[in-house]
């Protein structure tokens, strides 16, 4: 057990170095068969049904990486687990598993538009509070502060009326900032 851990140790000691050479990768690979080979321990005394632990699999693929791109110098894999997780899981989750790519990729894109169109309310100043507050506020009999739009930094066309107007001659009709919060469903309904 402690041949085990002191060979995952060494892996990992290689691994965070600042530059990696040949002859570092061939000391990776060898202690990592060493890790390999000494982790049955663990199964075979009873102590775990199986040795797999999170992100094991990923340093199988270290060596290439490294050869491809350079030394990993510490970086922490967490950040694209996280990543994955709302850019393919959810999305494939959603899909209905018939040519699941088109659709995910479709989910994707209408999740960042949403990102986006939420960043450019809050730069509006826009979705301050909750709806559950205005609401409250609502039946209270003191409605919240109606604030103006403005519409600056927003790149719109002013489009001409039949007259050749441009319609600006009415004030837009102002309402509450609310915040709101837009989920999609997490799988189709079930009949």
């Amino acid at each position: 057990m402690v041949q085990c851990l002191s060979a995952f140790m060494n892996c990992y000691y290689i691994v965070r170095r600042d530059a990696i050479t040949t002859t570092d990768i061939a000391t990776f690979q060898q202690y990592f068969t060493d890790f390999h080979r000494f982790r049955q321990i663990f199964i075979t005394a009873g102590i775990r049904d199986n040795f797999s632990l999170p992100r094991q699999h990923a340093l199988m693929h270290y060596p290439n990486a490294i050869e491809r791109f350079g030394s990993p110098n510490g970086t922490c894999t967490s950040q694209t687990e996280a990543k994955h997780k709302t850019a393919v899981k959810q999305p494939w989750r959603w899909s209905n598993r018939n040519k699941p790519l088109p659709q995910m990729m479709l989910t994707i894109t209408r999740l960042d538009k949403l990102v986006a169109l939420r960043c450019v309310f809050m730069q509006q100043g826009m979705l301050v509070g909750n709806v559950a507050d205005y609401m409250a506020r609502q039946f209270s009999g003191n409605p919240p502060p109606i604030m103006p739009w403005n519409s600056t930094s927003l790149d719109l066309d002013d489009t001409l009326d039949s007259d050749g107007d441009s319609g600006d001659d009415v004030e837009p009709i102002l309402g509450p900032r609310a915040k709101t919060n837009i989920w999609l469903a997490s799988r189709h309904r079930m009949f």
